[in-house]
């Protein structure tokens, strides 16, 4: 099948549809569809080496009519999915950010578990030192 371009194609016809199309240069040519405005929907052939149209079958009303909605719908879930990329990016970095500081509260709360034993060991043996000095003045009073 030829059309306006330098490309050509040969087709190996299967049951239930075009079946297979041949660039000249032997690739399988997939049906692809344009995405673009003016021309939304479109049905072609495109080699997969040159990435060129080389045929292009009728398209049916319905698809004529329903191709630019599916092609508005497409870009909406495009632009969708791109602004959700760049929140993900975004959250991303936060965890890290949450889980860095995760890391330094915990090493702050064993170093302040290690102070407060420190601290009340000191007060224990302050308070045993108290009690024996005023063990020790009272007996001395006493006896």
């Amino acid at each position: 099948m030829k059309d306006n371009s330098s490309h050509s194609s040969s087709s190996v016809t299967a049951s239930g549809g075009h079946g297979l199309v041949l660039c000249d240069c032997g690739l399988i040519a997939p049906l692809k569809m344009t995405l673009i405005d003016f021309n939304p929907g479109r049905r072609f052939f495109g080699c997969a080496k040159w990435n060129e149209k080389f045929y292009d079958p009728p398209t049916c009303p319905l698809g004529m009519e329903v191709g630019p909605m599916l092609m508005k719908k497409i870009k909406a879930l495009e632009s969708d999915k791109s602004d959700l990329e760049i929140k993900n990016k975004r959250l991303m970095k936060n965890i890290k950010a949450l889980e860095s500081e995760k890391l330094d509260l915990e090493i702050t709360n064993k170093r302040l578990k290690i102070t407060m034993g420190l601290f009340w060991t000191a007060v224990v043996a302050i308070s045993a030192i108290w009690v024996k000095t005023k063990l020790e003045y009272l007996l001395y009073v006493i006896g």
